[in-house]
């Protein structure tokens, strides 16, 4: 009986230990990804109130910029570093977020900082892409984090 009640504690140990690791991993995620969304919903807002002038907006713009690249660039790194705790399907949803983010920045990079390319980025199907890289993120974001609130149910469960 005792020997039977000191393996149910040593896995009971093990579940609690594995829940503990993967909720703070979980966590760093969801905030880093939170962070990213936040700002690439700046890059090419559907609403926005900006001042007149031009050099106004674009000091506006680098701004926009360099806070989105300092919070995709640590979604990415935290996204990499711990790819072996999430699932596959997890891992595949943080790839299309990525791949839409980097798109999304591409799009708002040509219609403030490349001439060339500012009349395909505020172009109809320019626009009706940020649109959609706007949806798929969102909704992305919104499965991540069904998922990961599943996975650590089911561990809690476990314990």
């Amino acid at each position: 009986m005792e020997s039977l009640k000191q393996k149910l504690n040593d896995k009971s140990h093990v579940s609690q230990k594995r829940f503990d690791l993967e909720l703070e991993i979980y966590r760093e995620l969801s905030k880093s990804l939170v962070e990213a969304y936040d700002t690439s919903n700046l890059l090419q807002p559907i609403m926005d109130n900006l001042p007149e002038k031009t050099d106004e907006k674009l000091k506006i713009m680098k701004k926009r910029d360099t806070e989105f690249a300092q919070a995709f660039n640590n979604f990415s790194k935290i996204r990499r570093e711990d790819a072996p705790f999430y699932s596959k399907d997890v891992n595949s949803e943080l790839e299309m977020i990525s791949k839409s983010m980097s798109e999304l920045h591409d799009l708002f990079t040509y219609r403030w900082f490349m001439e060339s390319m500012r009349d395909f980025a505020t172009s109809l199907k320019g626009m009706e892409r940020n649109l959609e890289l706007h949806e798929t993120i969102k909704n992305k974001t919104d499965q991540v984090t069904n998922k990961i609130r599943d996975r650590l149910d089911n561990l809690s469960n476990q314990i």
